[in-house]
């Protein structure tokens, strides 16, 4: 057996065969590459969108059911998971998130735009990972509008479906105004219709008379019209799951992350050993639990079921389950492989559940600044989803919140936002770069202590009448911890780059992770 290479655009593939004709011919170009193989993707945070889209464009005869995908962090390191389903979840998830904001327009409800770098391979790319992740996960991006999506599939729709897609498409204000406008058409100022169906290049003056059929024949054309050349490509794509798709308003609903439905996929566990599900206390904590999802917006529920099961939908039931755990400790665990939520039983109150929730809207606006995720990331090797997939004691909480406010710190102290983020902290395509004010020396030091378990934490002795300083750093106890199952935890389940049967996407970056 002999170990072969083959080369084409951004991907390298490795796999085990015998030395014969047909693998020189391959080499040298001559016989496609056989891809079926690969049992590893490669897959690096922040590029998955341009990393797939590549990979099924240039290897489509792919077989994703046996395939494993192992995620590289910003800094080089592979994040602390091994897929047995949550990873490709949150791939998925990341996928669909990066296409919704770089392929599409729309509020609510979204359409594809044309793009002149985007030809019939990549639409066509776009709807096989479609397939792919509802064949797998019963993972269907509910986002795009529905009426767009029966044109793939070659359902048939009504024009009502088609102007209430288009509606949901529209932004707040407009859709307000068309409403009212469809409802009683003198309530609404003229003169603002007009420019509205100017935006859409309308050729008609709207009137009392031609509105709705005005609004129709606009929805036709945003919804249908334009994007028909990716709705062709799509749907030469979509036919072997288009059989399946029996009510497709069917799936928009199951999936949609509203507060019924994930209330709905809550399950107790029947075994914990610290503390029973049937417990009072443990009753009140899952109180607790409902009434955040019920709060919560729709951005936070899709964040929380991403916590849970690595999907920012509802592709499965999530298993809740109590645990001891208290001080620094305390807080949520997310097994995405398992689709399992860990929840504390030491919780007082709702106030106290609420700061140490699943997905603490301070934190979360926090790692959605690129500018901090990306320090974060980089120098500290930390992400938001898995900040707590390390199993802290109390030292060493107190270690990380110390190096994370010194970070913190500096950040706020030094940034600049006239200077472009690619100089300051390093894009992917620029390398990986730590901000100036902060010495190599110190993050060498600061990762020294993160990594050392073994030394006792100190705190200093206060001196009498000395105030204590005041953290400017936000509290770690609220912060989310994600992990994977045990079995697929640690440095032993990962094999090194460059063995048999490994897709790697290599980063843009210049620097290898």
């Amino acid at each position: 057996m002999g170990l072969r290479s083959v080369f084409s655009a951004n991907v390298i593939i490795q796999e085990v065969a015998s030395p014969s004709l047909r693998e020189l011919e391959t080499e040298i170009g001559n016989v496609p590459a056989v891809t079926s193989n690969i049992d590893k993707l490669l897959l690096h945070r922040g590029h998955i969108f341009e990393e797939l889209v590549e990979t099924i464009k240039t290897h489509r005869e792919m077989d994703f059911n046996n395939m494993t995908i192992e995620v590289i962090l910003p800094n080089g390191r592979p994040e602390a998971a091994e897929d047995f389903g949550g990873v490709f979840r949150d791939s998925l998830s990341e996928f669909w998130s990066s296409f919704y904001e770089k392929c599409t327009e729309g509020t609510d409800y979204k359409v594809p735009i044309i793009r002149h770098d985007f030809g019939e391979q990549e639409w066509k790319a776009i709807a096989t990972i479609l397939k792919i992740g509802f064949l797998k996960e019963k993972y269907f991006p509910i986002k795009l509008a529905p009426t767009f999506m029966s044109e793939c599939l070659g359902e048939t729709y009504l024009d009502e479906d088609i102007l209430n897609d288009f509606l949901k498409y529209l932004n707040q204000l407009d859709k307000d105004m068309v409403t009212s406008a469809l409802n009683n058409f003198e309530e609404v100022d003229n003169d603002d219709l007009i420019t509205l169906c100017d935006t859409f290049k309308s050729k008609w003056i709207p009137s009392k008379d031609n509105f709705r059929m005005l609004i129709q024949s606009i929805a036709q054309q945003e919804i249908i019209q334009k994007p028909a050349f990716v709705s062709q490509c799509f749907k030469t794509e979509l036919i072997e799951i288009s059989s399946q798709i029996i009510n497709l308003k069917e799936i928009y609903i199951k999936l949609e992350p509203s507060a019924k439905n994930v209330i709905a996929a809550l399950e107790l566990c029947d075994n914990t050993e610290s503390a029973s599900c049937n417990t009072e206390n443990t009753k009140k904590i899952y109180g607790f639990l409902v009434k955040y999802i019920k709060e919560s917006d729709e951005k936070i529920r899709s964040s929380f079921l991403r916590f849970c099961t690595g999907s920012n939908l509802i592709t499965n039931k999530i298993k809740v389950e109590f645990i001891e755990s208290d001080g620094f400790a305390r807080a949520p665990i997310g097994h995405t492989c398992t689709n399992l939520l860990q929840l504390p039983n030491s919780y007082e109150n709702y106030v106290v559940f609420r700061k140490n929730n699943p997905a603490p809207p301070k934190w979360l606006d926090y790692f959605e600044d690129k500018k901090h995720r990306n320090v974060m990331e980089q120098v500290l090797g930390l992400k938001r989803d898995n900040l707590g997939s390390f199993k802290f004691q109390q030292n060493q909480m107190r270690r990380l919140e110390a190096a994370m406010k010194k970070y913190i710190d500096a950040i706020t102290a030094t940034l600049d936002p006239a200077v472009p983020e690619s100089e300051t902290f390093g894009q992917a395509n620029a390398g990986i770069a730590t901000p100036a004010s902060i010495p190599s020396t110190e993050t060498a030091k600061i990762s020294e202590q993160l990594s050392t378990s073994s030394v006792p934490h100190h705190q200093p002795a206060r001196k009498t009448g000395q105030k204590k300083k005041q953290s400017s750093a936000p509290q770690m106890a609220g912060l989310l911890r994600r992990q994977e199952t045990p079995e697929c935890y640690g440095a032993s389940a990962w094999t090194e780059t460059g063995h048999p049967g490994e897709l790697q996407i290599p980063s843009k970056s210049n620097e290898t992770p």
